[in-house]
């Protein structure tokens, strides 16, 4: 009755996401609202009506319901922030592939030469080999915690997000098809290289906004065709996981568990948090899950997802817990509400800043893709690994503060 009262209530969210026209006009905005449908809202049945089966017991909650039904029409109000007019969205117009800062060049070069380095000094061809042997998913994550492990983070963020943005500009300016290629299949290496599932999806999801950004037309049959090449790419990583078991697994109990990886697990993370809040009476964190650079405030920081799986599942592990889950830990119910109508708010104000800057139309392009999958990544974990990420936050603003500076620069010449 619940789950049928959520999906009720996520009606007016479904049928803003299935007028496809608002990925045009509002990238980021749709990225955040089809990541909390997709991964929070759909797959709630697993937590909600009856127990549930991983939690072998019952985590369904009043406010679970009133935290999901929030999220869903929270775009009631948020629409009024959002962009409608695809006019205000000019990118091909603004796009100067001839004047791009060699701050592009400078900054594939060093990504370039960060990967490469990284792959010698780590004997990547070892971890692989090793990797591909059959060992299965358990060996595959201890191999990669062991050889990517340290680089204060820098190790993601160059494989990943540089790697993203690269991608999107290379789409836009590179003419040359061969060159073109060549360099999306380094990119391609550089995300499936750590052998892990949600960067080489993410890649795809750039490649395809890129190319919506910039004028290639949009219809259900693409979304339909971007939908099986995401699930067969997911497919074909299960089964290069759990290599060797018998037909019937891949048939049957491989789908179902596909399904509970991309519906369910995060929407499962999100009750509990509520569930041990409200019913098991922990304390809230007040903000202790949350980064403390340099120990300027007086708590050591609490890694949540470990916590919420010992809970959960059980056993050791890392449960990702999605950042309304992580609010709500932190600050409660009424905050979390407070949080659910304000964030998409914030976004669309951001998206709208930048759609309608001055800022070259590469760039602007290569941000807005940027930007989409951060918002995407809040409904699988915390604000701190995804927007509110300090080396996000502080590449975002160098790169728009160069473009800007750039654009006065060249005006002043020319009035010169």
């Amino acid at each position: 009755m619940y789950y049928l009262l959520v999906l009720l209530s996520s009606v007016p969210l479904f049928l803003w996401l299935f007028k496809i026209q608002n990925l045009n006009k509002s990238p980021i905005s749709y990225f955040y609202f089809f990541g909390s449908f997709l991964f929070i809202i759909l797959g709630s049945g697993y937590s909600l009506d009856g127990d549930n089966i991983y939690f072998r017991g019952n985590i369904e909650t009043l406010n679970f319901v009133i935290i999901l039904s929030l999220l869903s029409l929270s775009i009631l109000t948020t629409r009024y922030f959002i962009i409608n007019d695809r006019k205000t969205l000019d990118l091909i117009s603004n796009i100067t592939s001839d004047k791009v800062s060699i701050f592009f060049y400078l900054l594939a070069i060093i990504h370039f030469v960060y990967i490469i380095n990284f792959l010698v000094n780590h004997n990547i061809l070892n971890y692989l080999l090793i990797a591909s042997s059959g060992s299965g998913a358990r060996s595959i994550m201890s191999q990669r915690a062991e050889v990517f492990s340290g680089g204060g983070g820098f190790t993601t963020f160059f494989f990943y997000y540089v790697t993203y943005f690269l991608t999107s500009v290379t789409i836009v300016i590179v003419k040359n098809s061969f060159i073109r290629y060549l360099l999306l299949a380094f990119y391609f290496f550089c995300v499936i290289s750590l052998l892990h599932k949600t960067p080489v999806v993410m890649f795809s999801l750039t490649i395809f906004l890129t190319r919506v950004l910039i004028g290639r037309p949009l219809n259900y049959r693409k979304l339909f065709k971007l939908s099986c090449v995401l699930l067969t790419l997911i497919f074909v990583f299960y089964i290069f996981y759990f290599p060797g078991r018998e037909v019937s697994f891949y048939i049957y109990e491989l789908p179902l568990s596909i399904f509970h990886r991309i519906g369910g697990v995060y929407s499962e993370a999100v009750a509990y948090s509520i569930y041990r809040t409200e019913l098991l009476n922990h304390e809230l964190y007040l903000g202790s899950t949350f980064p403390n650079p340099g120990g300027i405030f007086p708590f050591n920081p609490i890694y949540l997802p470990s916590i919420m799986h010992l809970e959960f599942m059980k056993f050791p592990g890392n449960l990702s817990t999605p950042a309304v889950g992580e609010i709500y830990a932190n600050f409660g119910f009424t905050f979390t509400c407070i949080y659910i109508m304000l964030m998409p708010i914030f976004i669309a104000l951001i998206e709208r800043q930048l759609l309608q800057s001055q800022i070259e139309g590469v760039i602007k392009v290569a941000l807005v893709v940027y930007l989409s999958l951060l918002v995407f990544l809040l409904a699988q974990t915390s604000l701190f690994s995804s927007v509110f990420e300090l080396k996000h936050i502080a590449f975002i603003l160098l790169v728009s503060i160069i473009f800007k500076f750039r654009i006065g620069y060249e005006k002043n010449i020319n009035v010169n």
